[in-house]
């Protein structure tokens, strides 16, 4: 998951509760989490990451 603020520093505690509330929301669509549909989206936007 990528995670920006306009804040130049956000505490653990804080990104772990946003991680958290996506694992928790409803699924977007059958058969997908927010999880899988955000680590799509950020695999093709930085295709050579770390896995």
């Amino acid at each position: 998951m990528l995670f920006g603020s306009d804040y130049c520093w956000t505490p653990p505690a804080l990104a772990d509760a946003h991680i958290a509330a996506v694992d928790a929301a409803e699924s977007p669509a059958e058969g997908v989490t927010w999880r899988s549909l955000t680590t799509a989206n950020a695999k093709r936007l930085f295709p050579g990451g770390s896995r």
